[in-house]
């Protein structure tokens, strides 16, 4: 069985390189991502003017410390945790933000989503794993456009053992429901399928 990397661990602060539209300069911006004595980051992500980056290794479960942009730069606002994450569940290995809206997946435990209000992030949604999703790789990638939502399942069942799978989620007023599963035409035993996921304008095309 194929097993994805850890993120790779840095030093407590990680350097953000700010590019102007307008010219080729770049500014660079130290910023420190939360007060966890051990630091596991994941990729960091950015929405217009709000940034976050997953610390896996924050405990008990991994966290996410979102920034704002403001005339002072870029400033800690929130720090973003799931409830009922498990211990060591890696919450904050995959993150989306659109607009006002953030979901965050863990590795294999789920997806959780959490709504603007103010500067803080409030929980509103969870997404836990389906039957056929296997015991790690669920949420190892998440994208968010709008209502819908694509979750990774690399290790997904359907189409064979680890064959791979995105399952897409719809809101409604029942909350997040699954509409569909995303499988390859010609699927084997190993590929990985949704160990990455592109999402182009509203969601209608994904990759």
């Amino acid at each position: 069985m194929k097993h994805l990397p850890h993120a790779r661990p840095i030093v407590p602060l990680f350097a953000l390189l700010l590019a102007n539209s307008s010219s080729a300069q770049c500014s660079e911006q130290r910023l420190q991502s939360s007060t966890s004595a051990t630091y596991n980051f994941t990729r960091p992500v950015v929405d217009g003017d709000t940034l976050a980056v997953g610390n896996t290794s924050d405990q008990p479960g991994g966290a996410v410390s979102v920034f704002q942009d403001t005339t002072q730069g870029w400033v800690l606002t929130d720090v973003v945790r799931g409830s009922g994450v498990p211990a060591n569940a890696q919450f904050g290995f995959s993150i989306a933000i659109d607009r006002d809206r953030m979901a965050v997946g863990s590795a294999g435990q789920g997806v959780w989503v959490f709504e603007r209000s103010g500067l803080a992030w409030v929980e509103t949604g969870f997404v836990g794993p389906p039957p056929t999703a296997g015991p790690f790789g669920f949420g190892n990638q998440v994208e968010l456009q709008g209502n819908r939502m694509m979750v990774g399942s690399y290790a997904d069942t359907t189409s064979g053992t680890a064959a791979g799978a995105v399952h897409v989620y719809e809101l409604g007023g029942q909350g997040w429901q699954q509409v569909a599963t995303l499988t390859a035409s010609d699927a084997n035993v190993d590929d990985l399928f949704g160990v990455g996921i592109g999402v182009e304008g509203a969601g209608s095309s994904a990759v």
